[in-house]
């Protein structure tokens, strides 16, 4: 690696040069004295390397001293112009020279620790030096030609807009809703903006930031652990009555000789009240869902049980009403062969009784056996429902005893009452009867 190109490398490692910086500042006690803005010590040290690179890449090397600091020295204006912006805000030459020299040191280091060649980082060191030195004489010579009187006018001037840009953000600071606390590396609370000290008392001031707020931290080490830098982290109001969403700011973001934090709390209370009652809704309505679905679930079942309940009704209908065709069919054609009158209506009576039940639904018991006796079993029942006796009814149909007998027995079997202690008469007449009613 080349001195050109070691030189050049270094303009790549601008956060190293940073944190060299902030530390060398901070052991020489200049950290305390100056804001040390990042974006002015990234300008500071653009300014001084690039026109190292610029010359080399020019000539080929590094100019004599005498070159660097003869005629207007353009090459040195924008530090130059720098300085006397540090100047005229109180910072003198001593500690103004002091401050360039921590850069030097810096970047000495960051050479230092290049890997490259011996000649090439010695090479550079003292280029570095040369345009370090060479700086230094015209830093001297430009705060030389201003007279005590003019400095001090500009010092004054300096002042006053200083004053002017500290009131206008402290204003803005002030007419922030947000509440912002200021504390330092340690987490002890430094400042409250106007918000802030309508909500806090006064006696918290000099308390770690994670008392104040109630946290489970116990350094600001936890904090930063349990809380990371620049996420929203919602947190309850000690009494519980406030939400909050806090966010945790490095100020060494913008200053590197701060190491504080702002602590800004922004008031959430409305939205999580409205989330809350949100919430709450949900879970009612869901827990109302789940009741209808279980509900509905219970009805299915039900649903289900009924469906096969009339399954079972209609199968046991489908047989009914099949056993009812097989008996009526037969006394169909018993009807059309009955020479009685007297014996068809009878035949017509039973039909009709259950073509009713039939058509009603209803279970016809026994009923349909009429159908199966033969005409002059029909008129035997006759008779016996009339209260004849065996011999009567053998003497009006021209019958012997014993015949009127069997056609008793052959009734008793058709009509399923065998071995039953059930009156003859009795079952013929409330047959009749039900028949009469239907």
């Amino acid at each position: 690696m080349s001195t050109p190109e070691l030189l050049r490398h270094l303009t790549l490692r601008k956060e190293d040069f940073l944190k060299k910086w902030v530390r060398t500042m901070g052991e020489a006690g200049y950290l305390d004295h100056t804001t040390a803005k990042r974006e002015d010590c990234l300008d500071a040290f653009n300014w001084f390397l690039d026109p190292v690179l610029e010359h080399l890449d020019q000539c080929g090397g590094a100019p004599a001293f005498g070159e660097l600091i003869a005629g207007q020295a353009n090459w040195a204006e924008a530090l130059l112009a720098s300085s006397e912006r540090h100047r005229f805000r109180g910072v003198n030459s001593n500690m103004f020279v002091g401050c360039f020299f921590t850069m030097i040191h810096s970047i000495e280091e960051m050479i230092d620790e290049t890997e490259a060649p011996l000649a090439a980082k010695v090479e550079a060191a003292d280029i570095v030096r040369l345009y370090a030195d060479a700086f230094t004489t015209l830093l001297l010579a430009r705060w030389g030609e201003l007279s005590s009187e003019e400095v001090a006018s500009r010092l004054d001037e300096s002042a006053r807009l200083l004053t002017l840009e500290k009131n206008k953000y402290e204003n803005i600071l002030a007419v922030i809703s947000d509440m912002v606390l200021i504390v330092d590396e340690n987490g002890k609370l430094l400042e409250l903006n106007q918000a802030a000290s309508e909500f806090f008392d006064a006696a918290t001031m000099g308390l770690p930031v994670w008392s104040l707020l109630d946290l489970e931290a116990r350094s600001m080490e936890d904090m930063l652990k349990y809380y990371p830098q620049d996420t929203a982290q919602e947190l309850a109001a000690p009494d519980g009555s406030s939400f909050f969403e806090m966010r945790i700011i490095p100020l060494e973001r913008v200053s590197l000789a701060s190491p504080a934090y702002l602590v800004v709390l922004k008031d959430i209370t409305v939205h999580v009240t409205h989330r809350d009652i949100l919430e709450d809704t949900v879970r009612e309505r869901t827990e109302a869902l789940e009741q209808d679905k279980q509900q509905l679930a219970e009805m299915n079942i039900t649903l289900r049980n009924v469906m096969r309940s009339v399954d079972n009704e209609l199968d046991d209908h489908k047989q009914t009403v099949g056993r009812m065709a097989e008996e009526l069919l037969p006394a169909l054609d018993k009807l059309r062969r009955a020479d009685s009158p007297m014996v068809r209506k009878a035949y017509l009576d039973v039909l009709e009784d259950q073509l009713l039940k039939l058509s009603a639904g209803a279970r016809p018991d026994q009923h349909p056996a009429l159908l199966r006796l033969t005409p002059t079993e029909m008129k035997v029942c006759q008779f016996i429902e009339a209260g004849a006796s065996t011999k009567d009814i053998a003497e009006a149909l021209n019958l012997a005893v014993g015949t009127v007998q069997s056609h008793r027995k052959n009734i008793r079997r058709k009509l399923k009452l065998q071995n039953k202690d059930v009156n003859l008469r009795t079952f013929l007449s409330k047959t009749h009867s039900s028949n009469s009613h239907a």
